[in-house]
C-alpha cells in the first residue's frame, strides 16, 4: 500500500464501511459528439462508465 493510501486509510479507517450506495436506474447508451448538454442540474448523482474513447466532464 502506498504512503498516500495508508494516510487516507488512517484518517478514515471505517469510511468504506459506512458508505451506502443505492442504484435506482441503470442504462447503456451509445452517444457521439452531439451529446453535450449544459446547465443540467439533477437531484441525484450520476456515475459514468466510458467503455471506449474519451470524456471531458466538468
Amino acid at each position: 500500500m502506498s504512503d498516500q493510501k495508508m494516510q487516507l486509510y488512517m484518517l478514515a479507517p471505517r469510511l468504506i464501511d459506512d458508505i451506502r450506495v443505492h442504484i435506482f436506474n441503470a442504462s447503456k447508451i451509445t452517444v457521439g459528439t452531439e451529446w453535450n448538454y449544459s446547465n443540467i442540474v439533477s437531484p441525484f448523482s450520476r456515475i459514468y462508465l466510458i467503455e471506449d474513447g474519451e470524456c471531458n466532464h466538468t
